[in-house]
């Protein structure tokens, strides 16, 4: 288990995700620094809540939380992304990184980093128009106006072949078949882990210690890694007999965004007990509107007449009126 999904968890969500391409984005929203909801709208399916936190998490939502203020960044993603289409779902390379790739008056990607600190980067023609944080390194600088580089490995899980399996652990200065495949090949150590049982091979071996035979079965235990569907996921986040600190501070995020979606469930119901409530009050009204037009006339003459006091003195017991307010202007009928 993991914090932080890996390139391999990202493959198995993207396949998911690909089912809201061609929706509309009806509006974005920036709880936080990182953090992007897209409100996408799909025909014949409604509207789809998205949530990206960079670099912890990506799920669907029932309902958006509420979000106070409006981000600059978020404006900006706003201004060129909003009422747009959605035209592509990416991961690029076997990176930790996502592409979002938009449509409106022109091309735009919406790129997530899962790794690291993590960070949301909008990106047109190859050039970075602006990004949720402003990074640099020796390699690459996430700035306006810099070409988006992402930082690939030499190797790709996905197309990873025999002989380049072979090159990857002749090259690796991991002391270990499980940190290399969980380093080299961006597997995370579960994951890693799991490919060793597959393989039957000691996970504490020395990389330049393995055999032919060792590597072809290391090989294929990728293709049951890669047969895992998006339950294996789910699965691996919520169970464990141990749960390292790590995974215990991921949980207790996601136990906190459960419960902001529980509370948002809650006021959803209230106001919709309420309409019906009001529903239900509209109608009496309209079904007793003559009489209660003619209680309203007979006190409006009355009180040509009669001071407050008096009315209320002669009113007592009436069947429909129960209470009168003149302070207030309020009459108070029982249907």
């Amino acid at each position: 288990m993991k914090s932080q999904l890996t390139a391999l968890d990202l493959h198995y969500l993207l396949k998911e995700l690909r089912q809201f391409i061609s929706a509309k984005v009806d509006q974005i929203y920036c709880p936080s620094k990182k953090e992007i909801i897209l409100q996408l709208y799909l025909t014949n399916v409604g509207k789809k809540i998205l949530m990206i936190k960079a670099p912890d998490a990506l799920w669907l939502a029932d309902v958006k939380p509420e979000i106070e203020k409006i981000s600059g960044f978020c404006k900006t993603l706003r201004k060129y992304l909003g009422n747009s289409r959605l035209e592509e779902i990416k991961q690029l390379g076997f990176e930790r990184i996502i592409e979002f790739v938009f449509e409106k008056q022109g091309k735009y990607s919406l790129i997530f980093e899962m790794f690291s600190k993590g960070n949301i980067i909008l990106v047109k023609d190859k050039k970075i128009v602006a990004a949720a944080e402003y990074q640099k390194w020796a390699a690459r600088t996430i700035r306006p106006n810099e070409e988006y580089k992402w930082p690939a490995k030499e190797f790709n899980f996905l197309e990873l072949k025999l002989n380049d399996l072979k090159q990857m652990f002749s090259k690796t200065n991991k002391e270990s078949v499980v940190k290399a495949l969980a380093i080299e090949l961006g597997l995370g150590g579960e994951y890693a882990e799991e490919a060793c049982r597959h393989a039957k091979v000691d996970k504490g071996k020395k990389p330049n210690e393995l055999n032919a035979d060792e590597i072809k079965k290391i090989l294929t235990a990728f293709s049951e890694l890669k047969k895992k569907h998006i339950a294996d996921i789910v699965h691996r986040f919520k169970t464990g007999k141990e749960i390292p600190l790590e995974e215990r501070r991921y949980l207790k995020n996601v136990e906190e965004m459960e419960r902001i979606i529980a509370e948002q469930r809650q006021k959803i119901k209230g106001l919709e007990d309420a309409e019906k409530e009001n529903k239900r009050k509209a109608e009496i009204i309209y079904e007793k509107y003559s009489l209660i037009k003619e209680v309203i006339e007979q006190i409006k003459q009355a009180r040509k007449r009669y001071s407050w006091q008096e009315i209320k003195e002669k009113l007592k017991g009436h069947k429909l009126i129960k209470e009168i307010n003149e302070k207030e202007k309020k009459i108070i009928l029982e249907l």
